[in-house]
């Protein structure tokens, strides 16, 4: 009868740790093959069935693979260490050609370029990236203010797949809030630091930094507020406008490096019209010249004297001229001419003696009547319209003598006065040759009140 031999047996699990004997061989019962063990290593050495399927083994022989142009499955296991099946999925293929891995999803990080979309929700991409070759949205940091120079990206294009650049010119500082560029071109609303060079159009609010060394030209300005000093320099400057608006006080005019009289000479204001109107200071004469009329309306005054006791004026009320000095007496140089009214006819044919024509009166023709002189200031207006009270008159009506003619009385604005005369007599008679002359002196005490002192002479 044949012999039976029993080898030393056990399951997987018990020959995991199980260490046998050197040329020992012993059966994996949960395999149902044989173990050849060395001594020393831990579970031995499972040998393949006669099906050619090796149960366990800690080796194989590989082949390199690198060009075929195939789909070709990557195996794995359900463990990461010890006995385990190997496997493969039909969604995870690789191809030896085209050196491209292909799966329903990868997790980890990725070195390398990326084809294709990137899927899933914010934070789940993480690691660096050297390159995406194409993307429709990047995650974005806020940088407020750190104080470094970053560079702004931009593409080539308006649209479409377009590489990201930066321009080494062209940085921005969080901090400072600076954005800077060889030049911009464009609107621009806000504040201009550093110098501007090129064409400047459209409105600016505001321009600040330091002085230009040069501005050639600034075009048409609607509206220039200039807060510091303004130097205009040049032959002429040209104001094309309605009205020059100085809030200053003072102007001055002819302010050189050593201003003189001589310096000074012509200067002035000119206003130009059919001629010059001008204002100038002369230095031959030692004033200021102008070469029109100066109309000062009524109570304005030619004011004179370092006391400002002098006026020359036209008084509103009264409507008349009056020269006044305040302080002292008013002494007249020079010849002093009066006129004279001289009437081709006489007094008893023109007896209304208007003022408005001045103070004295001849008559030529001898006269052969008495007659009445009627003082008035002119037929429209009455003397008592034109002399304030308080104030005197000096008349003097001059006839051609003859015995018949004489005037022993008069009326001032057709009303009788009662006269005061010289030698207290009024006259009661004419000369016989000469000129009889008639002096008045008519003081205004009151409205349409006078005293009237009169003399009588005869002068042939």
């Amino acid at each position: 009868m044949a012999k039976l031999l029993k080898l030393r047996r056990g399951t997987t699990s018990q020959h995991s740790s199980f260490t046998g004997a050197e040329g020992e061989v012993t059966v994996d019962t949960t395999k149902d093959t044989v173990v050849v063990h060395d001594g020393s290593t831990q579970g031995g050495f499972p040998l393949m069935r006669e099906s050619g399927t090796a149960t366990v083994a800690t080796e194989v022989t590989v082949t390199a693979n690198n060009s075929t142009n195939e789909t070709v499955y990557p195996i794995f296991v359900d463990g990461a260490t010890g006995s385990q099946g190997a496997e493969s999925d039909t969604g995870l293929t690789y191809n030896p050609s085209t050196g491209a891995l292909t799966s329903t999803s990868f997790v980890g990080a990725v070195t390398g370029n990326v084809t294709g979309n990137a899927s899933g929700s914010s934070g789940s991409c993480t690691g660096n990236a050297a390159t995406a070759t194409e993307g429709t949205n990047v995650t974005v940091t806020a940088n407020n203010s750190t104080d470094e120079t970053v560079y702004p990206v931009f593409v080539d294009g308006a649209t479409g797949t377009q590489g990201i650049e930066t321009d080494t010119g062209f940085t921005y500082n969080p901090s400072t809030g600076a954005l800077a560029a060889t030049t911009f071109t464009g609107n621009l609303t806000g504040n201009v630091t550093g110098n501007v060079t090129g064409n400047c159009s459209g409105t600016a609010a505001t321009v600040t930094g330091a002085a230009q060394s040069a501005i050639t030209s600034v075009g048409t300005l609607t509206s220039l507020t200039v807060s510091g000093d303004l130097t205009v320099q040049g032959t002429t400057t040209t104001v094309s406008s309605t009205t020059l608006t100085v809030t200053d006080k003072n102007i001055e005019l002819g302010k050189v490096a050593s201003p003189s009289d001589t310096t000074a000479d012509g200067g002035g204001l000119t206003l130009k019209g059919a001629s010059d109107k001008t204002f100038n200071w002369v230095d031959a004469t030692d004033a200021w010249t102008s070469s029109e009329h100066i109309h000062l309306g009524d109570d304005k005054q030619v004011i004179l004297g370092t006391n400002s006791d002098f006026k020359l004026y036209h008084a509103n009320t009264g409507t008349k001229g009056i020269i006044a000095n305040t302080t002292g007496a008013i002494n007249l140089a020079g010849l002093l001419s009066e006129k004279v009214t001289i009437t081709a006819g006489k007094l008893s044919d023109n007896q209304n003696i208007d003022l408005s024509a001045g103070n004295v009166f001849l008559f030529t023709t001898a006269e052969t009547t008495t007659s009445t002189p009627n003082l008035r200031y002119n037929g429209s207006t009455a003397l008592n319209d034109r002399v304030d009270t308080g104030d005197t008159i000096s008349v003097v009506i001059i006839n051609t003598a003859a015995a018949a003619g004489f005037s022993a009385q008069m009326t001032i604005d057709g009303n009788a006065i009662t006269e005061k005369w010289a030698g207290a007599a009024a006259p009661s008679a004419g000369s016989a040759a000469g000129h009889d002359v008639y002096a008045y002196t008519i003081i205004k005490t009151g409205a349409n009140a006078w005293t009237v002192l009169g003399s009588f002479s005869n002068f042939a």
